[in-house]
């Protein structure tokens, strides 16, 4: 079996054939995850602009996977950027 975390939320899911690992890959799935899961309580999509910049200054070492999951939600470019 390999874990490999959801491109979306972070959360792991274990492959359990070659198949099934190209097939997440492909989807964006990866095999470490980079940084923390947001808390299950913060939604960057239930705040306003302001409250999440806010959240991301006070907790930096979530602000990349609160943009992911911004990114994945409603897309502001205030919070993700021009790109």
């Amino acid at each position: 079996m390999t874990t490999l975390y959801s491109p979306k939320t972070g959360n792991p899911y274990r492959a359990t054939s070659p198949t099934e690992v190209t097939r997440l890959v492909a989807m964006g799935y990866y095999e470490k995850p980079d940084t923390e899961p947001v808390s299950a309580s913060y939604d960057p999509g239930l705040h306003t602009v302001a409250e999440v910049l806010a959240y991301c200054e006070e907790h930096p070492e979530q602000a990349d996977v609160v943009v992911k999951a911004e990114k994945s939600g409603q897309n502001r470019v205030s919070i993700v950027g021009k790109d």
